[in-house]
């Protein structure tokens, strides 16, 4: 793999800073998703044009961009997660998921990770070297990954990679009912209280919740046919 395929974020804009840059994106983008050159893009923030072609680099390393050389388009993912992060942060999560678990980062970082859980600025160190830059792009990359639910963050901040039974390919949307009230009045969500799905994993709470939203999309499609 060459330097050119392993993009890291941009140091220069903290997390909060990067969604924006692709939220804006997309509203510039439009519902047509238009080519949107990055000068434009940093102008609408207000930051620099080159913090803004390295985040939009590595959201098209991702998937959520296509183009090159600053002048890029949003795909139909990209669209959507910039669409649900102002309301919805979880569902956009989800979506992240997606585009991510085949991200050059999610590869490394679960090879790095098969041995046990490993501290976050170790796995940041790891999965920038050999590149250039700020140590901050490592750990933007892993706050990334942890965004996007590919590995999970414990409260000793060391990272670990997933089990087998939180992939979210194991949880069939249509298995379950999507969400009811119980006797005791509290909302179950594919069949777990809320108290329930708090606890558990990264991915796994992933897994609930996009079986949940593949059973709303079901709905959706229902009643308007």
């Amino acid at each position: 793999m060459t330097e050119e395929d392993r993009c890291v974020p941009t140091a220069r804009a903290v997390i909060p800073s990067q969604v924006r840059i692709l939220t804006t994106f997309a509203h510039l983008s439009g519902p047509d998703r238009a080519v949107v050159v990055s000068a434009r893009v940093a102008k609408h923030i207000g930051i620099s044009g080159d913090t803004v072609t390295e985040t939009l680099r590595f959201f098209a390393s991702a998937g959520l961009l296509q183009g090159a050389r600053g002048r890029y388009a949003i795909t139909a993912a990209g669209a959507e997660v910039a669409r649900l992060w102002p309301q919805d942060e979880t569902r956009a999560r989800v979506l992240l998921h997606r585009s991510f678990r085949d991200h050059w980062a999610t590869r490394l970082a679960l090879e790095l990770l098969r041995d046990g859980p490993v501290d976050q600025s170790i796995l940041a160190e790891q999965l920038q070297q050999g590149l250039p830059g700020n140590p901050r792009r490592g750990m933007y990359l892993v706050e990334w990954l942890v965004i996007a639910l590919v590995v999970n963050r414990d409260g000793a901040m060391r990272i670990h990679a997933p089990t087998v039974d939180d992939h979210l390919g194991n949880i069939p949307a249509g298995a379950v009912s999507a969400a009811r009230v119980t006797d005791t009045g509290q909302w179950r969500i594919m069949g777990m209280t809320n108290e329930s799905l708090k606890r558990l994993p990264g991915p796994r709470y992933a897994a609930v919740l996009d079986a949940f939203c593949q059973v709303l999309d079901n709905l959706d499609q229902v009643e308007n046919a």
